[in-house]
This record gives structure tokens, sequence and C-alpha cells, in this order.
């Protein structure tokens, strides 16, 4: 083999593990931004009455469900099993929207 061709291929692998750590780092951090927003969510529905801010309990429910939905395709784009790798993302579809597959893919 040639020394360009050697050259070539190390780039292009270069190239290739730089664009899956890229794609993983996202999934974990929509993964995260997720379990934030849900727990912020959590805590908001489980206010009293009086303290209970609507607006506020959907906005939060609205960024877990569109931060669950990303880090799902990022690990589908990956070829990962978004029940392995973001299990609490799949769970929050199988509850509150039904099945995930069908919503996310």
């Amino acid at each position: 083999m040639s020394k360009s061709f050697t050259k070539g291929v190390k780039k292009m692998t270069n190239i290739l593990l730089s664009s899956l750590q890229t794609a993983m780092a996202d999934m974990v951090y929509y993964t995260s931004a997720y379990t934030e927003m849900y727990t912020l969510y959590v805590q908001e529905a489980n206010k009293s009455s009086s303290e209970y801010n609507k607006k506020r309990a959907d906005y939060f429910f609205h960024n877990s469900d569109s931060k669950a939905r990303r880090a799902i395709q990022y690990a589908l784009d990956l070829g990962l099993d978004p029940e392995v790798v973001c299990k609490d993302c799949v769970n929050f579809f199988d509850s509150y929207k039904g099945d995930w597959k069908k919503e996310v893919a």
C-alpha cells in the first residue's frame, strides 16, 4: 500500500470517529437535558394547587418531549438501541405518548 493511501485511510477514520463522537455527545446531552426538564416538570406538577403554574408545567413537559425525541433520534442515527442507551427517554414516550417507535422513528 502506498503512503498516500494509508494517509487517506487514517484521515477518513479520524473524520468518522469525530462524527461518531459528536453524535454520541449530542445524544448524551439531550438525554441529560430531558432528565433535567422532566424533573422540573414533576416538581411543578406535584405542587399544591395554589402554587401550581400550568404554563410552567406545560413548558417543562414540552421541553422534556423535545429533548427525549432528539436523544432517541441520535441513538437511532448511530445504529444504537434507544431502549438500551436512553431508557428514560423511551419510558417517557411509552408512559405519555404510547409507543415510542410510532412517535419518533
